[in-house]
């Protein structure tokens, strides 16, 4: 299944590990490598002082956790209100796994209610289609087949809508930097929308 990665070599070892895994391991180790992912997208907007920014992400620091490196990613634009929510569920079913002692799957009821939120089968073929079909997306509609086209076609279960989520947000991110380079560094490039999250309807909050 598709992930976009940074490093052809690290990054796929680690992925094809969430993909072996059983669901308690794969949704921990999914849910920690989207954060990593986050710190790095974070730091890149900020001053490249290590002295002063590292601390920020670790222990104590105010930037320590997952749930408030989603707020500040939100708050610097890196994603919608939408995503933001996504993300949030995506944390609560993490630590639902991480902490929990009863055995656990995404079949458990508990998952799989809150799994019900997050990038469904249908939802990521109206995007696909979107992307696809839309002028304004021309400059991306080349990719959805090699990327977005196999998460529309894996089987709709909850592991997939948790996994789905992380691999389509993981694009989108990657895919916003360079929007804003672009956007930064050629006129025509001003008026190019960011690709879009799946619509639909979300609580955020930070239980």
């Amino acid at each position: 299944m598709s992930w976009i990665h940074r490093d052809p070599v690290l990054d796929k070892e680690t992925t094809d590990e969430i993909d072996r895994a059983e669901d308690r391991a794969a949704a921990v180790l999914a849910g920690a490598y989207f954060e990593d992912r986050l710190t790095i997208v974070i730091k890149a907007r900020l001053l490249d002082d290590a002295s002063v920014a590292n601390p920020l992400f670790t222990g104590y620091g105010p930037l320590g956790t997952f749930s408030a490196k989603i707020d500040m990613a939100y708050l610097l634009r890196v994603f919608d209100s939408y995503a933001r929510s996504s993300l949030h569920v995506i944390r609560r079913i993490r630590n639902t796994f991480a902490h929990g002692l009863s055995p656990l799957t995404f079949d458990s009821p508990p998952i799989k209610a809150k799994c019900e939120a997050l990038f469904r089968v249908p939802e990521l073929t109206l995007v696909a289609n979107t992307l696809e079909t839309d002028e304004a997306y021309r400059w991306i509609a080349e990719i959805v087949p090699l990327f977005l086209t196999p998460l529309t076609q894996a089987p709709d279960t909850p592991r997939n809508a948790y996994m789905n989520t992380l691999r389509y947000l993981l694009a989108l991110i990657e895919l916003n930097q360079h929007v804003i380079r672009y956007r930064n560094a050629s006129p025509e490039w001003k008026g190019i929308p960011s690709p879009p999250c799946p619509s639909g309807s979300q609580s955020s909050g930070h239980t």
